[in-house]
Parts: C-alpha cells; structure tokens; sequence
C-alpha cells in the first residue's frame, strides 16, 4: 500500500479541488443571516482532514469524487458545528487565530449557528438513501456528546489514567475521524471487512491527532496552531502530557502543589503557565505523549 501512495496522491488531490468548489457552493446558498456567520466558519482556514478520509476510504470500492463530495462537505460542516459549540462549552475566544462565534456573536447566536451546520450535514447525508450512512453520522453524534461530557465532569483533575484519557479521546476526536472512513467506504461500495477495517484505522488515527494537539498546547506556536499556548492548562482540561508528568511526579510534592495552583486559574498569567509547561519540560511527558501517539 505505501508504494500505492504517490499514485494515488494526485487523485486525492482533485477529487479534494471537487469537495472545495462543492463547499463553496452550499456556502454560497445559505440562509441569508445564518449563512453569513456559518460563512465565515467555515472559510476561516481548517484542514479539511475529514473531507479528506472520506475520500481516502472511498479508494477501498468504486472511486467516484463527484459521488462522495456531499459526504465529504457533511463531515466538514459536522466538525465545524462542533467546534463552535465546544466554544461556547469552553467559553473559548479565539480559534484558529480567529475570534469565535461566541466571543463575537454570543451564546445564543453561536448556538443556532451549530445547529444550522449540523442539519446541514444531515441533508446532505440523506441524499444518499443510505440508512447505515445516517446511522454511522448519528452514533458519532452521541459519541461526542459523551466525550465532550467526560471532560466537562473531569476538569482539574490531573491524576486521571491514561485508560480514561483514551477514551475521552476516542469517542471526543476520533469518533468522527473513524466515521469519515466508514461513510467513505459505505458510499463506494466496500467491503464490510473493509469498511472496519478503515474504521479502526481513522479512530487509532483520530487518538494520535488529539495526543498531538495536547502537545502543541504546551510546545506549539500560537502564529501556527492559532490559539495561546497553554490553553488546557488556563481551562483545567486535562491532556496526556499532564497525565504523564502528575505520575511522574509522584514523591514530588512541591512540584505538584505549584501545578495544581495554577491549573484551572483563567486569570493566570503567562508566566504562571509557563512555569507550569517548564515543569512539565522536566520531566518525559513529552515524549512519551509522541511515542503514543506514533
């Protein structure tokens, strides 16, 4: 298969170039006041790799771009209606260096704008006919309210094991990256030891994005990942590097006195949570949050 990849790269490529100028399009037809806001949401510069699985899954059946291109825009709608409801969850300012819809727009704005998205996403997967399509979306629906429920109900508390982190990661992150190959998949008519297969892949692929992006808020830069460094920390969510170093710590007392004092403060300065990233520097966290996720 990896010899596979430079061949296949370049079909990747257009069938992407059909899923943009798709999105455009739907964009272009939105509601007049709730598309204008749901516009710049999706134009403010994500990376499409949900788009992008589906197509990728979609090379296991009967290739066609122009038959996947309204799954792909689904997915994409799906994950933006997410994030700009876990920015109200989080009270977030900024996103991809960008304000968010709730710190301009408020609450209850934000709020109808992610459900705009999300009965996007729902129109366009019920074009295909496909109850197993609407039922693969809709089981990640409840997979992310889950997740996003376990943090909420474990803020602060950095002595949490990695077991409970992974599924946190699991059903918050890659449920929808695993959803996005199966849909892929189901639509071009794979195999069903195909369409697992490519399941299990997206969520093992799902986990190690969620590993790195906890690690690009402590050694990240903000010009780059688009938020301040050291996010988690101000928010009290906790990530595998923390997990990491609190066990390594452990007999440390100081150590984890002065992180805990920190942690969860949004009025914590940016030396404080520096100070908090430099202990966990200390220690192998870091590295061995990448060999997780690797």
């Amino acid at each position: 298969m990896r010899e596979d990849i430079p061949r296949l790269t370049p079909l990747v490529v257009r069938a992407m170039a059909i899923v943009e100028g798709f999105i455009q399009e739907q964009i272009d037809g939105f509601d007049r006041e709730l598309g204008k806001v749901a516009r710049e949401v999706l134009s403010s510069g994500g990376k499409r790799i949900r788009p992008m699985l589906v197509l990728v899954s979609g090379l296991a059946g009967d290739f066609e771009p122009h038959r996947l291109k309204k799954a792909a825009a689904a997915l994409e709608f799906f994950h933006n209606a997410t994030l700009v409801h876990d920015d109200v969850i989080d009270e977030a300012k900024f996103r991809r260096g960008r304000s968010t819809v709730f710190s301009q727009f408020g609450e209850k704005l934000a709020a109808l704008v992610g459900d705009f998205l999300f009965s996007q996403t729902f129109i366009l997967l019920s074009s295909y006919q496909d109850v197993e399509v609407l039922h693969i979306m809709s089981e990640t629906g409840v997979s992310l309210a889950v997740g996003e429920l376990a943090q909420l109900r474990n803020l602060y508390q950095p002595n949490l094991d990695e077991q409970f982190y992974l599924k946190r990661a699991r059903d918050k992150t890659a449920s929808l990256f695993s959803s996005a190959c199966k849909i892929g998949a189901t639509i071009c008519g794979a195999s069903s030891p195909a369409i697992q297969l490519l399941g299990r892949c997206g969520e093992s692929l799902g986990i190690a994005f969620q590993i790195f992006d906890d690690i690009l808020d402590i050694e990240g830069k903000t010009e780059i990942t688009g938020k301040p460094v050291g996010s988690d920390i101000r928010d009290g969510i906790v990530t595998l590097p923390l997990i990491y170093a609190f066990k390594e710590l452990e007999g440390k007392l100081e150590a984890r006195d002065r992180i805990m004092e920190i942690f969860g403060q949004r009025d914590s300065s940016e030396s404080e949570v520096r100070e908090v990233i430099g202990i966990i520097r200390q220690t192998r966290a870091l590295s061995r949050a990448k060999e997780k996720a690797l």
